[in-house]
């Protein structure tokens, strides 16, 4: 990799107090070079051609996806020399997995780039006619939603359960069940709602990749949230694939308990 100090050497050079602003300006210079160098020599996304090298070892290390409908772009933090974030790059490209060494919110930021291809690739084919024109009009709508759906491509849900929920025994033979705390978000926040400590809650419906639950008198009384922004993409999924049961207890207010055995 170039010496960053060498490309420096034409920008670089002490400021008096009365050159303040040309430091500043100097010190933005030098932040704006370094970055572009990381991002020059770190970001390979795309093998190069014509190259009688032996290949290198992948760039990131995780299982794949064969089946996925596109690779997705595996995003780095490049940082200053305080730890200064400066932004994002990319150093892999793949139908990778997502794991728990790979930053959550970048991960969210590579499935919303390729929503964004995707979406720009559909626009582009339709370009002129009313179809490309009503999906500009939904996009805020339709992006979301497709990001959801491409994170399930790349998230063993099954998996990360046992690593982000606490193991709390067998229901049978084989069969773990696992815990985790979540919140009871109600429908209208102008009337509370009284629970006992011990309570138990049912599953009502999923809308909205949201779970709804009900007390045993049926009364639907909002829907589950997670301080865990993870647990909205592995959790919910699970239920709507239906691949768990949940018993939920009321442990503290509207602090919940969620029990979760795979099916």
């Amino acid at each position: 990799m170039p010496n960053p100090a060498a490309a420096f050497e034409n920008i670089s050079g002490s400021s008096s107090g009365a050159d303040y602003e040309r430091s500043r300006l100097l010190r933005a210079q030098e932040i704006n070079l370094a970055y572009g160098l990381l991002k020059k020599e770190l970001t390979r996304c795309k093998p190069q051609r014509g190259s009688a090298a032996k290949p290198s070892s992948p760039a990131w290390n995780a299982p794949l996806n064969p089946q996925a409908y596109r690779s997705r772009e595996i995003l780095h933090y490049a940082e200053d020399s305080v730890g200064g974030i400066l932004g994002s790059f990319c150093i892999a490209s793949g139908k990778y997995l997502w794991q728990m060494e790979e930053d959550f919110p970048l991960f969210l930021l590579s499935l919303y780039r390729l929503s964004k291809e995707l979406l720009d690739e559909v626009e582009a084919s339709g370009s002129g006619d009313q179809a490309g024109r009503g999906l500009q009009k939904l996009r805020r709508q339709i992006q979301p939603e497709l990001t959801y759906l491409l994170a399930q491509q790349f998230l063993d849900c099954s998996a990360l359960l046992k690593e982000l929920a606490v193991k709390e025994g067998n229901v049978r033979e084989g069969e773990p069940v696992y815990s985790m705390a979540a919140m009871l978000e109600t429908k209208n926040s102008r009337r509370s709602v009284s629970l006992k400590v011990g309570e138990l809650l049912l599953p009502s419906a999923l809308r909205n990749h949201r779970l709804f639950v009900r007390n045993q008198q049926g009364q639907e009384l909002g829907y589950l949230s997670f301080q865990d922004d993870r647990l909205y993409y592995i959790v919910v999924p699970l239920f709507e694939q239906r691949k768990v049961q949940v018993r939920i207890r009321d442990s503290y207010g509207s602090s919940l308990d969620s029990i979760l055995h795979p099916i």
